[in-house]
């Protein structure tokens, strides 16, 4: 019928006077009322008028092959419809004459788009000629999915892709109508949704069927193309397969040179040969960050380029700007076919072909410092720079030679022409106390690696584990990703990275990070540094090997010594352009590092930041006391002594050390020259200890910093004061016996006043001897809490924890206030280590502080006598996790006793080592060396006894762990066959059976399944 209304139309149009080749009931036109019929039955199809528009198109496809044989000077039949303006040209035929073929095939960096479109072109080719022979054609789909990243070329070639289809006759029009997200907002309330429901409707009738008229494209990115396909409608992805999508690649180097070269011919702008590998490079360089834009970066780097030309001109005269020469690629881009005449007569392949008539003064021609001020830091600069960068860092030199060493290979892999990325690792761990200088180094490192050319940005991330952690279950993995997002191209650094391995989420989150660092978007584009203490850090990387098994390299951050922080002090005074002369050398050198050392053993001691904090103090009382104009400005030892005194109180009281009460007043020198003649004071040695005197604790592990490697003057003695055996100082420090001085000046009893500005001491810590619980309380947690609240939390709990035992008068009177420097075992790290890490599924393994967090309220129809059982049996759960917790933390205590006084008799042993080298007296050294010999050994059997102690704290925490392990699976299952809806815990009764924690509910072992 449809054959008949169409022959019926030429008929009545002609007058009968157009032939048909074939015949009206010919091949061809067979083949085109079949095509006409493929739209039978859906919306919209109008027959005649269907007919009608088929007829329009042969007219119109007669009429564009007749103009095209008048203009070849052909002669022309204009009573015939032949098999193209009947059916169409054949695609493969076709194609040959398409412009947009042809401009799609001179863009750059598509040879992929190019081989796709290609196929496409030659099933269509099939399809025509299996017409022809009588054959139903392949369904083949012009709707497609474009994706890739920023600047690919996406929206050019969807332009030139219906063009394409138009010249092969798929489509009718090869207009382009773009929509952009903004097109799915409305002005009022309502409109957006009744838009985006247009658009959808729209997009789900689309079918995908040979002679449907239209073609419809989505472009994006690919990530979040497919999460929004996860999303949406499955019928999205049904018609629109990811796996037959256009894929738009991010151009390599090659590429990219021939884009920057097309640019700048186009622009008429001219490159010398060098800047052309340097531009390559910053290219390179920016393709690690995040969304690199392809193209749109070519721009950039021109325009960056072109400022900086300018700046670089602005002050040169006509004859002063360079004539460029005819460039010599590098032989890694030798490849790359060159471009005829880029910028006349700055970039040529022949130099015979630039133009004399363009003044020099007016052309652009481009050095490397204008795509890069800084160009040759890779060649040149990158061990320069490394001295320069850690000039100013003291005690790093292992970990400067190591980074001079990766230089080195980076050097020689480039000079044999290979790419080094790869060749050196940029995963690190650093490990170390605070102060001691990790987020500085981590900035340095990011210099050296931008230097070396592997970064985009010398800039660094600092995050913390809360960063990566979700607030409900499915996040962690997204924000995780998003976070190390922030750092492609730079050095994300993660501090206090051992806090991922305290909860579910945080062990998510690790193993987030452990695939992340594989894939190609992360993989070398990134320098990864997760920062904490080295006992925590090797905790989380023993609970997952593959995050060891990628950061093979560690950086051990030791404690500084007296002697580094003394340089440092002397330092950061000099940067406020004052000195401290007596520092190095001089009868003071002696009581400046007396009370480094004492400082440095106080429990929390910050190392470097602390030292930067009396360096303020010293600097605000030099500017105190000099309010006139002074041409040199001096921290005499006076003001330097005074200062660390009043820090030394001050941290001795927040630390809660107890003093020797009765010691008789001492006062700070009156004056730089009383100070300086005075001899250091004489304080009780380690018998007086059990007389109530503080000894300093410091960590189980000792500083590993050389003693040996200085000599401080306060170690020799004098004559008759051998026999007097070494002492320590109330504040730590260590000092031979003196006939001068009897008693410690810091703050027995009248300590040096302060400056106005410093913290008073607090008169009742000292005499504070009670210990509270330092664990949070419920519904009040602080981020570095490990994990949830548990039963232990509540108020009478935390009494019966703290009133366990009183610290000896050695120990300090607050245990939160140690634990930054000496990392004791705290409530957060000991509850980590007792339970270890919490179930994936489960955050809260203990059930009774489930239940009682989640609020659980007393079911309905449940008797007084089942609640009170209920109950009770919560109450015997409590105390029994007490016990098992106070039992567990009375061992950890006493580990912790041991290991200080492991660390004591190992200092002392130390200590009397460095007296008997430096003794001139025989006698003196062999009275020293059996001495150092005694307290050897006691440091050995105390080292003994601590290790015994530890065993017996990790079998008890062993123990604790299985059994909540035991507990969770106990609950899970009981859950899984439960009948609570509510989602309650089970609570064990005495009879062994199970009951929920609003008490309706009950269950045997057995029909549980346990």
């Amino acid at each position: 019928m449809i054959c008949m209304v169409l022959q019926f139309k030429i008929y009545k149009y002609f007058k009968g006077a157009m032939a048909i080749t074939g015949g009206p009931d010919g091949l061809y036109m067979r083949i085109a009322t079949k095509s006409l019929g493929l739209g039978r039955g859906r919306e919209g199809f109008g027959n005649a008028r269907a007919a009608e528009n088929m007829f329009q198109l042969m007219h119109d496809r007669q009429s564009k092959r007749l103009a095209e044989e008048r203009r070849a000077g052909l002669a022309c039949n204009l009573h015939l419809l032949t098999q193209e303006d009947l059916i169409g040209p054949d695609p493969s035929k076709a194609v040959l004459v398409s412009a947009a073929w042809k401009e799609l095939q001179a863009m750059i960096g598509l040879k992929s788009i190019e081989a796709s479109i290609q196929n496409m072109i030659s099933a269509l080719g099939k399809n025509y000629q299996r017409e022809l022979n009588g054959l139903a054609p392949v369904q083949v789909s012009l709707n497609s999915l474009f994706l890739g990243g920023p600047s690919t070329g996406k929206t050019t070639v969807a332009k030139l892709y219906g063009k394409i289809l138009a010249d092969l006759r798929s489509l009718s029009d090869g207009e382009v109508i773009m929509t952009t997200p903004t097109d799915f907002t409305g002005s009022a309330v309502g409109s957006s949704e009744e838009k985006t429901k247009a658009i959808l409707k729209s997009a789900m009738e689309i079918q995908s069927v040979p002679g449907e008229d239209r073609c419809v494209l989505l472009l994006g990115y690919e990530d979040e193309m497919r999460d929004m396909f996860q999303r949406a409608n499955p019928g999205l992805s049904r018609r629109f397969p990811i796996s037959n999508a256009f894929h738009f690649q991010d151009f390599d180097d090659a590429e990219l040179l021939e884009n920057l070269k097309h640019k700048l011919k186009q622009q008429g702008l001219g490159v010398s040969p060098q800047a052309l590998d340097v531009a390559i490079q910053v290219l390179g360089r920016a393709r690690n960050g995040l969304n690199f834009g392809n193209g749109g970066e070519v721009e950039n780097l021109l325009a960056t380029a072109k400022f900086n030309y300018e700046k670089r001109h602005s002050g040169h005269t006509i004859s002063q700007i360079p004539t460029p020469q005819a460039p010599q690629l590098p032989s890694r881009l030798q490849n790359v076919e060159s471009i005829q005449g880029l910028s006349g007569s700055v970039y040529s392949d022949s130099p015979s072909a630039a133009p004399a008539a363009v003044p020099p003064a007016i052309d652009y021609v481009f050095e490397p410092e204008d795509f890069d001020p800084d160009w040759n830091r890779a060649v040149m600069k990158a061990s320069t720079n490394l001295q320069q960068l850690f000039k100013d860092v003291l005690g790093r030199d292992d970990m400067i030679k190591r980074l001079k060493g990766y230089i080195e290979v980076v050097r020689g892999i480039r000079i044999q022409g290979h790419d080094p990325l790869g060749s050196i690792p940029m995963n690190f761990v650093f490990k170390g106390p605070p102060g001691t200088g990790k987020p500085t180094t981590a900035r340095k490192l990011g210099q050296v690696f931008y230097d070396l050319g592997f970064l985009s940005s010398a800039e660094v991330i600092e995050c913390s584990a809360e960063d990566f952690i979700g607030g409900y279950v499915g996040q962690t993995a997204t924000k995780t990703i998003k976070q190390l997002e922030k750092g492609l191209g730079k050095v994300m650094l993660i501090d206090e990275a051992y806090m991922l391995g305290q909860s579910s989420f945080g062990i998510q989150a690790v193993s987030q990070i452990v695939d992340c660092m594989t894939q190609k978007k992360f993989m070398g584009k990134m320098v990864l540094i997760l920062s904490g203490y080295e006992s925590d850090m090797n905790g989380l990387f023993k609970m997952n090997q593959g995050l060891a098994g990628r950061f093979t390299e560690d950086f051990i951050f030791q404690p500084l010594s007296p002697v580094t922080c003394l340089d440092i002090l002397e330092l950061k005074l000099n940067s406020k352009i004052m000195s401290l002369p007596t520092a190095k050398k001089g009868p003071n050198k002696i009581s400046l590092l007396g009370k480094m050392t004492d400082l440095t053993r106080i429990p929390g001691w910050a190392n470097a930041r602390d030292v930067e904090t009396l360096a303020m103090d010293i600097a605000r009382t030099v500017y105190q006391n000099h309010t006139t104009k002074v041409s040199n400005l001096l921290a005499s030892p006076a003001i330097a002594i005074q200062c660390m005194d009043s820090m030394i109180c001050a941290r001795q009281a927040r630390a809660g050390i107890v003093s020797q009460p009765g010691s008789p007043p001492a006062s700070p020198p009156s004056s730089p020259s009383t100070a300086g003649a005075a001899t250091p004071p004489s304080p009780p040695g380690p018998h007086d200890q059990k007389q109530g005197h503080w000894a300093p604790p410091g960590p189980p592990q000792l500083p590993n910093w050389n003693i040996s490697t200085y000599k401080p003057a306060y170690f020799t003695m004098t004559e008759g004061q051998h026999n007097q055996g070494p002492v320590f100082s109330s504040g730590g420090g260590y000092y031979p016996q003196s006939p001068t001085s009897q008693q410690s000046p810091f703050c027995d009893q009248n300590p040096p006043i302060p400056p106005y500005w410093s913290t008073p001491a607090n008169p009742r810590a000292a005499h504070n001897t009670q210990e509270p619980d330092p664990r949070p309380k419920r519904g009040n947690h602080s981020k570095n809490s490990f994990g949830p609240p548990s039963h232990h939390d509540e108020p009478e709990a935390s009494a019966e924890f703290s009133s366990q035992a009183r610290p000896p008068p050695i120990q300090t009177a607050t245990r939160s206030a140690t634990r930054s420097a000496t990392r004791p075992e705290t409530a957060s790290t000991y509850r980590a280590h007792r339970h270890g890490p919490a179930a994936p599924d489960d955050d809260y393994p203990d059930p009774v502080t489930r239940s009682r967090t989640r609020g659980v309220s007393r079911d309905a129809g449940v008797s007084d006598e089942v609640w009170e059982q209920l109950q009770q049996a919560i109450k015997t759960q409590k105390s029994q996790q007490a016990a098992r917790e106070k039992k567990i933390q009375e061992e950890a205590e006493r580990v912790k006793r041991e290991a200080e006084e492991a660390q004591r008799a190992a200092a002392e042993a130390e200590a009397l080592k460095i007296q008997a080298q430096q003794a001139k007296d025989a006698e003196e050294r062999r009275l020293l060396e059996e001495q150092q010999a005694k307290a050897a050994k006691e440091a050995r059997a105390a080292d003994k006894k601590r290790k015994a102690c530890q065993r017996e704290l990790e079998r008890l925490q062993k123990e604790e762990q299985d059994r909540q392990r035991e507990q969770a699976r106990v609950q899970a299952k009981l859950k899984r066959v439960g009948k609570c809806r509510a989602g309650y815990e089970w609570i064990m009764q005495y009879d062994g059976s199970y009951r929920c924690a609003g008490g309706a509910h009950c269950m045997t072992a057995a029909e549980a399944g346990l």
